[in-house]
């Protein structure tokens, strides 16, 4: 006991206090390059938070004429200037920035022989997807899906309801492109790699199709979010995706058939988004 109290002590003495900075160039800073400045201490990193949130300046310094933000809440051993940027600790996490939980939907996938195609009924599927980074304009994402692909073959007694699982991760952008005082849209802008796994398809092994194959994909579409930051939004997207499994012509991977996925998908999203973030 007595152990984990002085340990405790020591925790307690050794935590700073918690600050965000702000700055600002522009309209905001007349006859100025410039203006900075950093608000705290905050006991705690909740505080901070809900202290920035409430800065009417992070509306402020992103409308017209200006240029600048609200940084995010760290932690320091004493007290930071505006020029200061070394927050206490060596290193942190990559924050998430936003995720979304979407359906997709789009046209059959295709099978493809030396007699030519055939299709089978549309796709659909869910997709999680998560973002990391500090700011909205550049992201790393990373998602996984399940989708349902029924396919049919002449060489097939008739229809295989395949299952693919793509992994993603690439990098995605969300900038603003519209504010009100009811709601904000920003765009969803996004370049993947995708790896597929496809499973429930015993026919596609025996026609030398592996089952595993990546896509590259890409994303574009309008986030529409309340003004109210920490409620969810929604997002309707287009997703174009270029790739096949199998071959007709490689002649190092050559298969019986080829399977093409659609080349767009209709993707409708649930939407959230880390309010703690100067967007």
């Amino acid at each position: 006991m007595v152990v984990l109290v002085v340990m405790a002590l020591a925790r307690n003495a050794d935590a700073g206090s918690w600050y965000y900075k702000w700055s600002c160039a522009g309209a905001c800073a007349p006859n100025q390059l410039s203006i900075r400045g950093v608000e705290g201490p905050f006991t705690s990193e909740g505080m901070c938070t809900d202290a920035r949130w409430g800065d009417s300046r992070r509306w402020e310094f992103i409308g017209p004429g200006n240029l600048g933000g609200l940084s995010s809440c760290a932690e320091y051993d004493g007290t930071p200037t505006a020029d200061d940027v070394g927050p206490r600790g060596v290193s942190k996490p990559l924050v998430t920035q936003r995720y979304s939980l979407g359906v997709v939907a789009g046209p059959p996938w295709q099978v493809r022989d030396a007699m030519g195609d055939t299709e089978g009924r549309p796709v659909y599927g869910i997709d999680l997807n998560v973002v990391g980074g500090p700011r909205p304009w550049i992201g790393l994402e990373t998602g996984i899906g399940i989708q349902r692909a029924p396919i049919r073959s002449p060489r097939w007694t008739g229809e295989v309801n395949m299952l693919v699982i793509p992994w993603t991760i690439g990098l995605t952008s969300s900038p603003g492109i519209l504010r009100t005082k009811s709601l904000e849209l920003r765009l969803d802008l996004a370049a993947d790699i995708g790896f597929l796994f496809r499973t429930s398809c015993e026919e596609c092994l025996a026609a030398d199709v592996s089952g595993s194959s990546y896509v590259w994909i890409l994303r574009g579409g309008i986030d529409i979010y309340p003004r109210a930051a920490r409620t969810p939004g929604i997002g309707i997207h287009g997703v174009f995706w270029f790739g096949k499994q199998g071959s007709l012509t490689d002649e190092t991977a050559m298969s019986a058939i080829e399977i093409l996925p659609p080349t767009y998908f209709v993707q409708i999203a649930l939407l959230g988004r880390n309010g703690a973030l100067f967007w």
